[in-house]
């Protein structure tokens, strides 16, 4: 069944569904130009223990990196709590004030105040007096009532930057563990490395290759995929109207709608995009999302899949399962730093709030996300 208008808002949707790049699907013909970046030949492991010691060498420095994200995120924790402690005493000692201002009011409310104005009530000879007693009682009163209602308001402020101290300090307490445990570990790893270098039948070749493969990696590999992520980016701003000639894509069922996207078609879509783009190819299978890509002297692999997601809003987010970079696993501190950067996910309630993400699966070369009405 053909639709018009719904079907250009699901289609809309899919495109800020993909507007951030899958992980994993990188050619390397790109914007910083990857023939000159990649001259040089990535080593080539003569054994699977070789292999595995490349790899090792690929987590320590990305271990490394990590580490020095995680001591920068302690260190600005660390400067906001001590902010927040200033703050805090600053505002208990205002608060001390406001309470002596509330006390002083109550006391004299209650301990002559009142009866001198009941007093003063009584002895009024003319609507005049009157008057102005009332007004004196209702500016008094009114200073009274202001300062007790400061006191409040700044008891209840109090309250609340005493329980945000706690929870920044509960984060820096969690940034220190992970730091240390981090740290652990990248001590551990850099002793398997060591010892496999050792080990190995040619200590310094197998030097020389680690250091040749962390090069690459370091100098030229991450950043040809951040490229990638944009060039991905400006190529799926297209995507509407080229999915409004295909309405087939899109199917109203019974309580709600469904995209059904062939990975041969996004593939046909993103080459005719940008040349490129022609060097890499999705594939929907075995319930993942897969995709890889090669310029002849780097190559990269991915997958992973969709989850629907309810908290702490409805939508899909992308978990990255695997990261390949010539043959070679990355770890999985990359992954998700890649998931930090680029928020893979899509929460349609931003953008229609009428609909929401009920399911999504990986059908064999097919993406199916289903789409409700939100109550």
């Amino acid at each position: 069944m053909k639709t018009r208008l719904p079907g250009r808002i699901l289609l809309s949707l899919l495109a800020v569904l993909l507007l951030s790049p899958l992980p994993g699907a990188f050619p390397f013909s790109g914007p910083i130009g990857a023939d000159q970046a990649y001259a040089q030949a990535v080593p080539v492991p003569s054994s699977d223990d070789d292999r595995q010691l490349m790899e090792k060498s690929l987590a320590v420095l990305e271990l490394d990196r990590d580490l020095e994200r995680i001591a920068s995120r302690k260190d600005a924790l660390q400067k906001r709590l001590d902010a927040s402690t200033l703050q805090l005493k600053q505002q208990e000692e205002q608060l001390r004030e406001r309470k002596q201002r509330a006390g002083e009011a109550l006391s004299r409310y209650y301990t002559g105040r009142k009866d001198m104005l009941w007093n003063a009530l009584f002895q009024v000879r003319n609507l005049g007096d009157l008057f102005r007693i009332v007004d004196m009682m209702d500016l008094l009163m009114d200073g009274d009532r202001k300062a007790i209602a400061e006191y409040r308001a700044e008891s209840e402020e109090l309250r609340s930057s005493q329980a945000e101290l706690q929870r920044q300090k509960a984060e820096l307490d969690a940034a220190e563990q992970n730091l240390l445990q981090q740290k652990a570990r990248a001590e551990e790893l850099d002793r398997q490395l060591q010892e496999g270098i050792g080990g190995s039948s040619d200590p310094e070749a197998a030097k020389r290759q680690i250091a040749q493969l962390g090069e690459i990696w370091q100098n030229s590999g991450r950043a040809e995929v951040q490229a990638y992520f944009r060039l991905m980016s400006k190529a799926m701003n297209k995507l509407p109207a080229w999915l409004e000639n295909h309405p087939d894509y899109v199917k109203l069922e019974s309580g709600g709608y469904t995209l059904r996207l062939p990975d041969d078609a996004l593939n046909s879509f993103l080459a005719e995009q940008d040349d490129s783009l022609k060097g890499f190819q999705f594939r929907f299978g075995d319930g993942k999302v897969q995709a890889g890509g090669s310029d002849g002297s780097m190559s990269v692999e991915a997958s992973g899949i969709y989850e629907v997601v309810d908290t702490p809003k409805n939508g899909i987010k992308f978990r990255m399962d695997e990261l390949v970079f010539n043959g070679y696993k990355l770890p999985r501190e990359t992954m998700d730093e890649l998931l930090r950067t680029f928020d893979v996910g899509f929460y349609p309630g931003k953008f229609i709030s009428f609909l929401k993400v009920t399911s999504v699966q990986v059908e064999e070369h097919e993406l199916v996300i289903r789409f409700g009405f939100s109550l």
